[in-house]
């Protein structure tokens, strides 16, 4: 995030990510709060967002001297793959702009469902597979190179799928997780799936907890 000096306060001051977001969908708002760290009204002239970004605030025109108000973001992609834009805000305190970064990617690549939770597991004994269907909602065949467990327990996780190397439009496939625990306590771990539909590589989380 690219802050000017003057009154304005803007939290977070980090850059606003989003999560992977469905093609021709709209995510959930992310909001920045706007203060006015001055002691005269600060004017609010106009808002603008880059597309596929969209903004909606509460501060109309004017914000008085030591209050807040909210700016809202959202993502609308209508194609694949990562999008960066900003949130540009023309207000009394700067003769330039304040500007959020934002950023996001569209994908055709759904999970459901998108993370496993798995019950007690002893050591030394396998879980029942719990399924994830992964489904190419886009017009055209994705490519599925390669699937991965990583996080903090790999080891005590297992996955198959019947997925093949091209998945045709609207078509879906099966990913078996098995949770076979190494050691006692709380483990998890996450699958990365990496495909040409979009914001890859795709991923589902997974835990569960070993017991003796």
């Amino acid at each position: 995030m690219l802050l000017n000096t003057g009154v304005t306060a803007l939290s977070p001051t980090t850059p606003i990510a989003f999560a992977n977001q469905l093609v021709n969908t709209t995510s959930a708002p992310q909001t920045v709060t706007l203060t006015n760290m001055g002691i005269a009204p600060l004017s609010i002239s106009s808002m603008a967002a880059s597309e596929p970004y969209s903004v909606t605030s509460t501060c109309g025109k004017s914000v008085g001297p030591g209050a807040h108000c909210y700016v809202r973001v959202t993502f609308s992609p209508t194609t694949q793959g990562t999008k960066a834009g900003t949130v540009s805000i023309s207000d009394g305190a700067s003769s330039k702009p304040q500007v959020i970064e934002v950023s996001g990617a569209g994908t055709v690549v759904t999970f459901s469902p998108s993370s496993l939770i798995f019950g007690s597991q002893k050591i030394g004994t396998g879980s029942p597979p719990q399924p994830v269907q992964l489904t190419n909602t886009g017009n055209v065949p994705i490519s599925i190179t390669k699937m991965t467990l990583h996080g903090l327990d790999p080891l005590d996780f297992s996955e198959s799928s019947n997925c093949p190397s091209s998945l045709n439009a609207g078509a879906s496939c099966s990913i078996s997780i098995t949770f076979a625990p190494t050691r006692t306590g709380a483990r998890s771990s996450i699958l990365y799936v990496t495909d040409t539909g979009g914001g890859s590589p795709q991923t589902v989380s997974m835990s569960g907890t070993a017991t003796h």
